[in-house]
């Protein structure tokens, strides 16, 4: 499954696609860069005022900037009027010297042929460190360098295949089955040495790992539960295999 510009663009058309571009968004910077601080809020809370992001990183990456960082998103048809818009009002709301510590991104689900052009009209005003652009295809781009998050967005967009799901959803479902549902905390009592040993196991990147439980079903829960928790489902997926 590869997620395309044109995936994106078709997405962004859709209501949801402005809560949801937070949350893509801030999956990926957790997944390929080394963050110390992270704020992007998405789904219900994109509405809250304030900056999109503002995002600190002790190691960056083509698509995220070292140091400090602060980030516009959208969405929508004409992306050079909201990256104009959103470009002006930030700096009315940030002191000079901050922004010259910084650099302002923004981000636009859609293909944008005239960013570039843009980016450099607006790093001729010197108002900060630097000023970064990414559209659809450099999403795109990005998305190829976290084949799980790129799976979460292939299920949001109702194209992922069968036999791959995203660790979320396959412990969402799992643990839905039963009433009251089943909770990590519930699943780990009496299992905490179980527990330890898996974190252990993945942090020391072993290769091969086996884990036993009363059921295949149950010992694939267990593992989504602590890859959940360890902040590891971002790069993680549940691959199923037909016997």
């Amino acid at each position: 499954m590869r997620i395309t510009a044109t995936h994106l663009t078709q997405w962004s058309d859709r209501r949801e696609a402005q809560g949801m571009l937070p949350v893509l968004v801030r999956r990926l910077i957790s997944a390929t860069a080394r963050t110390t601080a992270l704020v992007m809020p998405g789904g219900d809370s994109v509405n809250i005022p304030g900056w999109d992001g503002v995002i600190e990183t002790a190691e960056g990456n083509p698509w995220v900037p070292s140091g400090v960082s602060y980030w516009e998103l959208g969405t929508s048809k004409d992306p050079a009027l909201k990256a104009r818009s959103d470009f002006k009002k930030r700096l009315e709301q940030i002191s000079k010297a901050d922004a010259a510590r910084a650099i302002f991104v923004f981000v636009t689900s859609r293909r944008w042929p005239r960013k570039d052009a843009w980016r450099e009209s607006v790093r001729s005003l010197n108002a900060w460190a630097d000023v970064w652009v990414w559209d659809g295809d450099d999403l795109e781009a990005w998305l190829e360098t976290s084949p799980a998050t790129a799976l979460w967005l292939g299920i949001q967009l109702d194209i992922a295949g069968h036999g791959i799901e995203a660790v979320e959803n396959h412990w969402a479902h799992w643990g839905n089955q039963s009433k009251p549902v089943v909770t990590a905390s519930n699943l780990f009592v009496g299992r905490e040495e179980s527990r330890t040993a898996l974190k252990n196991s993945i942090q020391q990147h072993e290769p091969l790992i086996s884990v036993m439980a009363d059921s295949q079903s149950e010992a694939v829960a267990f593992v989504c539960a602590l890859l959940i928790e360890e902040g590891y489902s971002t790069r993680a997926a549940c691959v199923f295999r037909r016997t």
